[in-house]
């Protein structure tokens, strides 16, 4: 039974290896037929198709086939956190088999699912449940959810197709955002089509300072709260990658016209800001990302495109070139006021005062070689980011929520909440982050003691931990009870002398937001 994914996700599941999963993938694709490798391929890229089943159809169909009581339905469910794994778990052995490649099952089910009425639905659903082992129902209720989740990277993708094709990791990056499963074209046709040249190159990432350095050998420019996007130029057309692969050049008509007219092609890379009275807002540009349609409303705030690197040149790829050259080359090519400009700074003394006046869209600096090429992923000892100090508040844990895959059975993501007037309201969630296991343990333990309500796999608990939070910039957010959002949470430490009186306010969070932002 859909085969053969259900092998490739037991396999996956029990290795963190990503050279072993890289080969597990490249030889499942090597054992497939051409439908069952696209729709591999279209799941482990994190695509779902829509739900076509909801919550209640499921449930309903586990009680046509089990006699377990309704109350301890409900008791396993809230314990185990997840709808899919638990009906899979209690809902006994099959009294038949079902033998459904993933290709038919979508073929079958999802796609068929459409069409017919509920009863239908929960007839075939408890049709399939009666006709599969556990690991089989858990898998295609994922699917008929649309939730089913394959933990890998992108890249680990990438490089099993690459090396399943011999073809280049741009190319199939390329092919794979707009991947369309039902293509008439075959599997290897779409990823051996004629190259597209406006592909964004691997980006470089840079990690935290963490040593000390030469300033002389350096160049500093100013880490902007934007997003990171490579702008590509060939001949009059205009395209524009976010850092995660995705084509958002509908998003930017402002960028795309303001460099339609600059002679030669080339592919940049930098930051995308989205101005406004205060300089740029971070909140404009999220709202901006999350349109489908870009009003005339939202062009009034003018998006801008700041580059810091040039990667080619008139099809010449120049990413081997150290960054002096290909800073001058930048400079000698694009107008002033599409650069980031570089940042003068002769001494240690200079770059730690610069990095206290970060404020605002400004979040710290970039600290480049200027003999560095321009390398793929993060790579260490190239590329640096030192970000201004975090901003801290004390804050009480309100909710627990179950963790993900291997570690469902504990309470692992903790929702934080602030003081406004009377109430208590949640402001940030933030997934694991303490200490040690055994700090781990002992919270997960203290939440099963001291819960108030519980909602599925959340637990609303007592109001009596409290913890020190770090973040490292605020916005406003007309969506949270709390009026704030902020980013980059994780947790400090515990305080033990504490109690829910001494937390921090929201009014104190907004004063941090006016002093550094």
């Amino acid at each position: 039974m859909l085969s053969p994914l259900k092998e490739l996700f037991c396999k996956i599941s029990k290795t963190n290896s990503d050279a072993q999963k890289v080969d597990l993938i490249k030889s499942t694709l090597q054992k497939s037929d051409d439908q069952n490798r696209k729709w591999i391929t279209f799941f482990l890229y994190g695509n779902r198709l829509k739900r076509v089943v909801s919550s209640k159809d499921i449930v309903e169909s586990f009680t046509n086939i089990s006699d377990m009581p309704f109350w301890l339905f409900e008791e396993s469910y809230a314990s185990i956190g997840d709808l899919a794994e638990t009906v899979s778990l209690l809902k006994g052995d099959p009294i038949g088999s079902l033998d459904l490649s993933l290709s038919e099952f979508v073929d079958n089910y999802l796609l068929n699912m459409k069409s017919v009425s509920r009863e239908e639905k929960i007839a075939k659903i408890t049709f399939l449940l009666n006709h599969t082992e556990a690991e089989d129902s858990f898998l295609a209720l994922k699917l008929l959810m649309g939730n089913l989740k394959i933990k890998i990277g992108d890249n680990i993708l990438v490089k099993a197709i690459s090396g399943f094709l011999d073809v280049e990791e741009n190319l199939v990056l390329e092919r794979l955002v707009n991947f369309d499963p039902f293509s008439e074209v075959s599997f290897e046709e779409i990823f051996n089509e004629v190259k597209d040249k406006a592909i964004p190159y691997p980006f470089f990432l840079a990690s935290n300072l963490d040593r000390d350095i030469d300033v002389s050998n350096f160049q500093f420019e100013w880490k902007m709260d934007g997003i990171r996007a490579q702008l590509i130029k060939c001949g009059k057309e205009v395209r524009i990658w976010s850092r995660n692969m995705i084509p958002i050049t509908h998003k930017f008509p402002d960028v795309v016209d303001s460099f339609k007219e600059i002679s030669s092609n080339f592919i940049l890379d930098g930051e995308i800001l989205v101005e406004c009275e205060a300089g740029h807002s971070f909140e404009l540009l999220q709202r901006r990302l999350s349109r489908k349609v870009i009003s005339r409303e939202v062009l009034e705030n003018r998006a801008t495109f700041l580059a810091f690197d040039i990667l080619e040149v008139d099809g010449k790829d120049i990413r081997g070139k150290e960054l002096s050259e290909r800073r001058a080359i930048l400079e000698s090519l694009i107008p002033a006021k599409f650069l980031l400009e570089k940042l003068s700074i002769s001494s240690i003394e200079d770059m730690k005062r610069l990095r206290r006046s970060c404020k605002g869209s400004i979040e710290g600096l970039m600290i480049k070689k200027l003999d560095s090429p321009y390398l793929s992923g993060r790579v260490r000892g190239h590329w640096w980011k030192y970000k201004r100090d975090f901003c801290t508040v004390d804050a009480v844990l309100v909710y627990a929520h179950l963790g993900y895959g291997k570690d469902r059975s504990l309470f692992l993501e903790y929702t934080f909440g602030l003081r406004k007037g009377k109430e208590i309201v949640p402001f940030t969630s933030i997934y694991s982050g303490l200490d040690s296991e055994e700090d781990t343990k002992d919270l997960d333990e203290w939440v099963r003691d001291n819960t108030v309500e519980r909602f599925g796999p959340t637990r609303r608990v007592r109001l009596e931990r409290v913890f020190e939070i770090a973040f490292e910039n605020i916005r406003k957010s007309r969506r949270r009870k709390s009026g704030i959002v902020v980013k980059s949470p994780k947790i400090l430490r515990e305080i033990y002398n504490k109690s829910v009186e001494d937390i921090d306010d929201v009014d104190k969070v907004i004063k941090l937001m006016k002093q550094y932002c």
